[in-house]
Order: C-alpha cells, then sequence, then structure tokens
C-alpha cells in the first residue's frame, strides 16, 4: 500500500493504520475461532470476522479515494 504525501492531518497514516489494526484483530478473531469448540461461539466469531473484512474493503476504497483526489489536486495545482 503506498502512503500519500500529504499531511492532511494525518488521514492517510491514520487509514493505513487502521486497516492493519484490524488485520491484527481479524488474525486474532481466526486463532480464537480455530481453537473454539462450542458451535454458537464460532457462529459468533465468524459473523465478526466476515464484518471486519468488510470494512476493511471500505477502509481501503476510502484510502484509495483520498489518494486520487490528492493526485487530481496536484495535478491542478501543478498545472498554475
Amino acid at each position: 500500500m503506498t502512503i500519500c504525501e500529504h499531511t492532511c492531518k494525518g488521514l492517510c497514516k491514520a487509514l493505513e493504520l487502521a486497516i492493519e489494526q484490524e488485520s491484527k484483530s481479524i488474525q486474532s478473531l481466526k486463532n480464537f475461532f480455530d481453537e473454539c469448540d462450542y458451535p454458537d461461539v464460532k457462529i459468533l466469531l465468524n459473523d465478526i470476522i466476515t464484518a471486519k473484512e468488510k470494512y476493511i474493503l471500505l477502509l481501503k476504497d476510502k484510502a484509495e479515494d483520498v489518494r486520487i483526489r490528492f493526485n487530481t489536486l496536484d495535478q491542478i495545482g501543478e498545472s498554475f
């Protein structure tokens, strides 16, 4: 993943850190899932994992949107 060069109060870095933390969280939940032998808990863990995976995709999409906007603004700024 590419870190954008704009500061923007750390938005790009914050999004990347959130993605990293969510990914670590998913791995921990998957470890619990593998060790668990209670069906209802496995269902709950699976639901949480699925929701977090969707959230990571959303974060990645938003991070890419931000990068595209910054690139567009840079191009506009460079044309002056």
